[in-house]
């Protein structure tokens, strides 16, 4: 193959998902042209990627011209977000194989949606279409800049100085329907606190003001940094707590233990393989997926799981006396 395009514009997490699949590719076809095509934060998150030759952004409503020329005859396209113009944008540019979810009027190749396996592992049996079978699901770190490492490492640093541990904390995802309640995480933010912990809030530029009434007994940094910079936080914590979000796949990237509470979606899709401890009820009910929308009455998945139940893990994983 001399040029393959992988297109998804879908959320952070699901583009760190993606990662494995730039590797696998130019470890078969190491002169391979790969075309990456990202939404705006997915583009920050992958930029300076080692294995990407071309990255564009794509949001809704942009034109899509400059994207249809990089992508131009390439051999192979992997639509991966499941998204009608992503779909198009390959139509439209002549290329031979494009594999998908769906779509079949303009997919030459569909890919299944399966709900019991794990969304990397998903994206990565696209490849069997042009031959490769890779079992190495490792996510890609975020690369920050010299200077953004210099900046945390100050922060960080002066933290280290009155706190034996640090816990990052991602409390907000794209759904309120997957989120723990803020005043049951400041209630282990006050645990961590009196075992000599620091917590720090993580977060983006639409949950600022959100955070601002949420969090007033951490360090918050929602809106503050860039996702380089957050990656780079994480990084450098002892655990990062947090739902099903996209900073769980940036903790599973740059490696630091994780503790996940789920609710109404699959921790068998959507929870890292390794260094993630799940906190779950199973219930019944759960995932309540109905058309990629999550259905609820009640919320029982998520609200049914207590602040103490989520501290015995927390403090195990920092060993410490339990308080």
């Amino acid at each position: 193959m001399q040029k393959v395009c992988i297109i998804n514009c879908a959320s952070i997490g699901d583009t760190l998902l993606t990662t494995p699949l730039y590797r696998a590719i130019k470890k078969y076809y190491p002169q391979c042209k790969i075309v990456s095509v990202l939404s705006y934060a997915g583009y920050e998150m992958l930029e300076g990627n080692p294995y990407i030759d071309v990255m564009k952004r794509y949001k809704k409503g942009d034109f899509f011209g400059s994207i249809v020329k990089a992508m131009w005859q390439a051999d192979a396209a992997f639509i991966l977000d499941g998204h009608y113009r992503s779909a198009l944008m390959a139509f439209l540019a002549l290329v031979r194989k494009r594999v998908g979810p769906g779509r079949d009027f303009i997919n030459v190749h569909t890919s299944g949606q399966e709900l019991n396996l794990f969304e990397a592992q998903r994206y990565m049996n696209v490849l069997k279409c042009v031959g490769i079978e890779d079992d190495d699901l490792t996510l890609m770190r975020p690369l920050p800049t010299a200077e953004e490492k210099k900046s945390v490492a100050r922060m960080i640093e002066e933290l280290r100085g009155r706190a034996k541990k640090i816990v990052t904390i991602s409390p907000y995802s794209l759904s309120a329907l997957k989120d723990w309640e803020p005043e049951k995480y400041n209630q282990v933010i006050d645990k961590l606190h009196a075992n000599n912990c620091e917590a720090i809030i993580i977060g983006g530029k639409n949950d600022m003001s959100k955070s601002e009434k949420d969090f007033s007994n951490a360090v918050n940094l929602v809106g503050k940094i860039n996702l380089r910079e957050s990656s780079e936080v994480i990084a450098r914590a002892d655990l990062h707590l947090c739902g099903c979000t996209s900073m769980l796949h940036v903790a599973s990237a740059v490696g630091t233990p994780s503790v996940a509470i789920y609710g109404p979606t699959s921790p068998i899709q959507w929870a890292p393989r390794q260094n993630c401890t799940v906190i779950t009820h199973n219930l019944p009910c759960s995932p309540c997926y109905k058309k990629d929308v999550y259905v609820c009455d009640n919320n029982k998945c998520i609200k049914g799981i207590d602040v103490d139940e989520v501290w015995k893990v927390v403090a195990g994983k920092l060993e410490l006396f339990a308080k």
